[in-house]
This record gives structure tokens, C-alpha cells and sequence, in this order.
């Protein structure tokens, strides 16, 4: 072993093996080059188990299915739980379509200048927060301003129908 540098351009370290350094020497004997490797691109979980998929085939396929199954006999009840959730969540925006729809289009016009959002209740003329009270939902630009309190007032006096359940 020599102090010459090693015969790689740019390198300053000592010769070691072949006028290499160690680096490039183990470089070359790994991969047959003394080229920096190129790293490999970061990956996300997600896309390695796409390549994962795509590598691997109906094998691939089965094991997850296999996964799935012991995954649903060990979670059964949490499943049927997030299940129940989810259908009466869905009972519920079924229920209260028209009235989001709306609340939605009232946002959009005072938030676009429309619709001007007066500052008192229309009923008690108290001063801060007013909501948009409809009496009917297929005309969404009518509505009364009125407070929180006001408001629930109304709504117990004429009670609306909502949607189809």
C-alpha cells in the first residue's frame, strides 16, 4: 500500500487496491463501477406497495385478501360499529339536505355581498350574532335574521319538514 492518491479524479484519498481508494475499490466490487451511486427515489408507503403489487401478481393478491379476512374476524365488532355510524350519519344528511343546502347558498350570497347580514335580531333587536332563519327551504334567499335564542324559539312554534324521512 502506497500514500499515492488515488487515480480517481478529484479524490484525495490514499491508493488502496487497483490505484483505488477504499471507497471506489468497494464501489467497484459491489455494483462494477467506482461511480457514485444514485440513490434510489423516496418512495411512499403507498407506492411501494403499488410496485409490491405489481411485482408479485396474483400472489400478492392472495396474501392480501388473506390479510383482509384476519383483519375483519379480529375487528368484526369495530367494523359493524363504524358501519352503524356511518348509516345513520347517512339518515341524518338525507334528513337535512334542504337545510344545508340553505345555510350553503345564504354563506355564498353574504359572503359575495348579496345578501347583506344585519347586526340585531329581527324579533328582540338585540345586538350581535344572527342567524338565517327559513321558513321554507325551497326559497333560500328569504330568511329573518333572528339571535341564537330567537331562533329556537321560532323553529319550536312552526316546525319544519325536513327532507324525506
Amino acid at each position: 500500500m502506497s500514500s499515492d492518491p488515488c487515480s480517481i479524479e478529484g479524490c484525495p484519498r490514499v491508493r488502496w487496491a487497483r490505484g483505488w481508494c477504499g471507497t471506489h475499490y468497494r464501489r467497484w466490487r459491489v455494483s462494477g463501477t467506482t461511480d457514485d451511486p444514485v440513490p434510489p427515489p423516496h418512495l411512499t408507503a403507498a407506492e411501494r406497495h403499488r410496485q409490491w403489487r405489481a411485482r408479485e401478481g396474483e400472489r400478492a393478491r392472495s396474501i392480501m385478501t388473506e390479510a383482509n379476512k384476519r383483519y375483519r374476524e379480529r375487528n368484526r365488532a369495530e367494523i359493524n360499529r363504524r358501519q352503524r355510524e356511518r348509516e345513520q350519519l347517512d339518515a341524518h344528511h338525507v334528513r337535512y339536505y334542504d337545510a344545508r343546502k340553505a345555510k350553503n347558498i345564504v354563506y355564498y350570497h353574504v359572503k359575495r355581498g348579496n345578501i347583506v347580514k344585519p347586526d340585531r335580531c329581527e324579533r328582540c333587536d338585540k345586538v350581535g350574532f344572527v342567524e338565517a332563519a327559513h321558513s321554507d327551504y325551497s326559497k333560500p334567499k328569504e330568511v329573518t335574521w333572528l339571535c341564537r335564542s330567537c331562533h329556537r324559539r321560532w323553529d319550536a312554534q312552526a316546525p319544519k319538514t325536513l327532507g324525506k324521512v
